[in-house]
């Protein structure tokens, strides 16, 4: 029998002594921590959902962390998973088990299924004032937790991803940290008094309320609610002081929310999309607010008046209101044009919106997609020297495309950077010159002084379809030789149909290829440049590529936009290049933009990522992704 065996069924104390000098010398919190990871993490993303149940349980993750993998107790691979040797785990399961290896009541964390559904068939009766943790490590089945979770008097985190058919009718008020697929009470017991609550999350669940009543919880930072089918209404924000982030979710009966929402003053991320939803509170002291997102296809919602100067906010999304009238836009009773960090807005689905306001200067990402009444753009884009992804698609055909591109490409992300634009009609591709080519592909002349004259190039391309969810691919070959015609299909110029009704442009800059595409010097004579659709639905009936003259007075520079930090996702985005290097000769070019959808889902978290990889696929070709359709 060998050793990890032996251990793992009686650990023996030297070999359990020599394991436990360097966890002896850990702080109580660290000890903790490490714990909790033998038992229930080893092999989770060190991502933002593991963290944020670390630091609900007070363990301060980002110190602890690293001073476990300075002890050589934890790792975390290349895959960002945790990971540690068997031996350093079984090592903890041994200190867990303790005096009663066999007793599973007797843990301070149970995390075997076996265990737990033992515990749930025996006697349910019996108060536990041991455990503090339970939650299996594989989880097939579900258990019936509301048995035993209602005499654990220590509990201080629970996930449950599958529920039992009944609500337990107690809980424990250490807990910190809930996630619970399926509660099936109406609310929570009465006695739930949960005062170091730091996450709540809830979906699939019953309940029409959270609790009776108003609750004081001080620590409560994260309260998500999703597809909670019975739920009418919210808690009283007043008693939630600490509340940094709210998400509700597809609560279908939900109509409004709790106006003490309106004077909430900690809050940087609200996200609501709810159908029904008729009414969002006044908002009044929300100062600190980063991100507000609201969604609902109620035909008479009201637009939530906004007295607060929210400097801070960075993304806003007013998304599917169907009042009628003109432009309900100035309902706001806010100029835009103040929010000086404002990144990314959408305005998608508003059949309302026919002119829009003046622009802030900081906008990167504008979408306002299926707005049927908007059919210019105007003055208000024109100060946005950094606006360089805009999806206007399913809506009114646009009068002024070619101002916005020619706007767009006199900002300043023409440098180093990438740029595109969905809208509907054919103003750019009449008028885009060289003439577009029927088909995918083209070649284009290079000029003497190319780097010197031109600092990028610009693609257009006419798409047959309904253009919902449209990613494209674009390869770039060198053509030796340097002779026009090389692609038959360059022989043919696109002729517009009745069915061409869709413009996607877009645009690489020199400055985003200078490190990776070698062959692109002042001795290439002509490129091939050929675009695939990745979609089944969408079909590319013409495409033209034509170099952009670089602004006068202008040299390649090294500009680069401002950073940001979002405190919620603990993550920096910016616009910068990032090169990534696969093997000697492979590069690959992803706009990481897609990631701003409406509603951050799952472990994607903390995006406002902008950077850009390149992919090389040999000496001659350079192959690049822009995922443009995932704006939706």
């Amino acid at each position: 029998m060998s050793t990890l065996d032996r251990l793992k069924q009686i650990p023996e104390s030297e070999i359990v002594e020599k394991l436990k000098i360097s966890y002896d010398g850990l702080k109580k919190v660290e000890k903790e921590l490490f714990l909790d990871i033998a038992c229930f993490f080893r092999g989770h993303l060190k991502d933002n959902d593991t963290m944020e149940i670390f630091e609900a349980c007070g363990f301060h993750p980002d110190i602890g962390i690293k001073v476990l993998i300075q002890k050589a107790l934890i790792t975390v691979n290349s895959y960002g998973r945790f990971d540690m040797h068997d031996l350093v785990q079984e090592m903890g399961h041994y200190i867990v088990r303790g005096e009663h290896p066999n007793n599973p009541e007797k843990h301070s964390r149970v995390w075997k299924y076996k265990e737990i559904n033992n515990m749930c068939l025996g006697d349910t009766a019996m108060e536990n004032d041991e455990t503090e943790v339970i939650y299996p490590y594989y989880n097939d089945h579900p258990l019936l937790y509301s048995k035993i979770v209602s005499n654990m008097k220590k509990l201080r985190l629970l996930i449950v991803h599958k529920s039992s058919p009944e609500a337990p009718t107690s809980l424990s008020n250490e807990l910190r940290y809930i996630e619970w697929n399926g509660y099936r009470g109406s609310r929570f017991p009465e006695s739930f008094q949960p005062t170091n609550l730091a996450v709540l999350k809830m979906v699939w669940g019953l309940q029409k309320e959270l609790w009776k009543g108003s609750k004081h919880l001080p620590h409560l930072k994260v309260l998500q609610l999703r597809y909670m089918r019975n739920l009418v209404s919210t808690p009283d924000f007043d008693g939630l002081p600490s509340l940094q982030k709210l998400e509700l979710d597809h609560c279908y009966k939900l109509e409004e929310i709790h106006p003490s929402l309106g004077n909430h003053k900690s809050l940087k991320y609200i996200s609501v999309d709810c159908s029904n939803l008729k009414k969002f509170p006044r908002i009044d002291h929300m100062k600190k607010l980063e991100h507000l997102h609201i969604n609902s296809k109620h035909w008479n919602f009201e637009i939530p008046e906004i007295q607060s100067d929210m400097k801070n906010l960075v993304k806003l999304f007013l998304i599917g209101y169907r009042m009628q009238g003109s432009n309900h836009i100035s309902k706001l009773d806010f100029k835009l044009s103040q929010l000086t960090l404002l990144v990314h807005l959408d305005l998608s689905d508003c059949n309302w919106l026919e002119k829009l306001p003046e622009f802030p200067r900081s906008i990167v990402i504008f979408v306002a997609n299926k707005c049927h009444r908007l059919t210019d753009v105007g003055d208000s884009l024109r100060n946005c020297k950094w606006l360089c992804q805009v999806s206007l698609r399913g809506g009114g055909i646009l009068n002024d495309g070619d101002r916005l591109l020619q706007s767009m490409l006199q900002g300043k992300a023409i440098e180093n950077h990438s740029m595109f634009l969905i809208l509907e009609g054919l103003q750019i591709p009449r008028e885009f010159r060289p003439r577009l080519r029927d088909g995918t592909r083209c070649t284009v002349q290079l000029p003497e002084n190319l780097c010197n004259d031109y600092c990028g190039f610009l693609m257009c391309a006419v798409i047959k379809g309904e253009f919902n969810k449209i990613n494209t691919e674009i390869t770039m070959k060198q053509v030796r030789g340097g002779s026009m015609g090389i692609d038959s299909q360059d022989d043919e110029v696109w002729k517009e149909s009745v069915d061409d009704k869709r413009t996607w442009v877009g645009y690489v800059s020199f400055g985003s290829l200078r490190h990776s595409v070698a062959w692109l010097d002042e001795t290439r004579k002509a490129v091939s440049f050929s675009i695939t659709i990745l979609s089944n639905e969408e079909q590319c009936r013409g495409f033209g590529v034509s170099l952009v003259p670089r602004p006068s007075g202008s040299g390649p520079t090294d500009t680069s936009p401002p950073e940001y930090y979002d405190d919620n996702f603990k993550k920096k985005y910016d616009f910068k290049p990032e090169f990534k290097t696969k093997d000697d000769s492979r590069f690959r070019l992803f706009n990481e933009w897609q990631n701003l959808t409406r509603r951050e889902i799952g472990n994607d978290r903390g995006l406002y990522d902008f950077k850009h990889e390149f992919e090389i696929e040999d000496d001659s070709t350079c192959t690049f992704s822009i995922p443009s359709g995932l704006i939706l």
